[in-house]
């Protein structure tokens, strides 16, 4: 693994890096304490270009947070609506609910926060570098057809992949959603293939049914893949996805008539 990891900081790879602009909507509580650290908790709110907002947990500890906010009265720090700049690294922990079952948690784990203007453009960046841990599961999506049988919601191919990010001999299990040609060629490939993403961390809703019939809705955490690289075990990366090279277009020129005192009639230039 430190063959691996010397490799990539020489191309310049991220092992785990995330870059947030958006609005925190409830001030930090606490949450937890770990080696003698108190975590806080809150949510930052990052809109998309459509308008759609991703609801996002983070987490950090007070001496980040008393770089930019006040402890309150409550014992929390205030906030809330503040718009900010936030860098850390994308974490998940195992829950246990019972003896048998346990959840996998995702937060952003905060290293630096600052404050910024509220007409900041929000930004959602993350890179990880990490190995397929499960088989990858590849699916289509409904599309859908108007009365006349064109589309409106054309199909899409999706990749669900779980991805293991080891940091500091700790490994964080982020699940990953590849589309259209991406998922086919992640689909193609085997668990403990190395890869290098760019996307952006997501929420999303979806209703949970349960055995009696009761319907619970629930939010999920994941990375919504833009681009993704293969590393190799030498540290070399290459694409996921193969470039076709384009074909050369031929340059399309006006002809030019030229006349001279030999040649009256003219002579074409292309």
């Amino acid at each position: 693994m430190a063959e691996n990891t010397t490799n990539l900081k020489a191309v310049e790879l991220e092992i785990n890096k995330v870059v947030l602009t958006g609005t925190i909507t409830e001030d930090f509580t606490y949450h937890h304490s770990t080696k003698g650290a108190n975590i806080f908790k809150s949510f930052i709110s990052v809109k998309r270009d459509s308008g759609v907002e991703d609801v996002l947990p983070v987490m950090a500890t007070e001496k980040v947070l008393k770089e930019a906010f006040t402890l309150t009265e409550e014992k929390s720090y205030g906030a809330q609506n503040y718009t900010v700049c936030i860098e850390g690294t994308m974490a998940s922990y195992n829950e246990h609910i019972n003896e048998t079952k346990s959840k996998l948690i995702l937060s952003v784990k905060l290293n630096n926060i600052l404050i910024v203007s509220d007409s900041t453009h929000p930004s959602n960046n993350i890179e990880l570098t990490g190995y397929v841990v499960k088989d990858v599961i590849v699916r289509r999506t409904p599309g859908l057809k108007d009365e006349r049988g064109a589309w409106i919601k054309h199909e899409r191919t999706i990749a669900d992949v779980m991805l293991a990010v080891n940091v500091r001999n700790y490994s964080y299990y982020i699940p990953c959603i590849f589309w259209g040609k991406a998922a086919s060629a992640i689909g193609e490939l085997g668990v403990g293939t190395q890869i290098n993403i760019h996307g952006r961390v997501q929420s999303r809703k979806y209703n949970k049914r349960y055995e009696n019939g009761n319907i619970e809705e629930k939010v999920a955490y994941e990375i919504s893949v833009a681009d993704a690289m293969l590393v190799g075990k030498n540290g070399d990366v290459s694409n996921l996805v193969k470039v076709e090279p384009k074909k050369p277009v031929k340059e399309k020129r006006n002809k030019v008539t030229v006349k001279t005192k030999h040649n009256p009639n003219g002579f074409n230039l292309d």
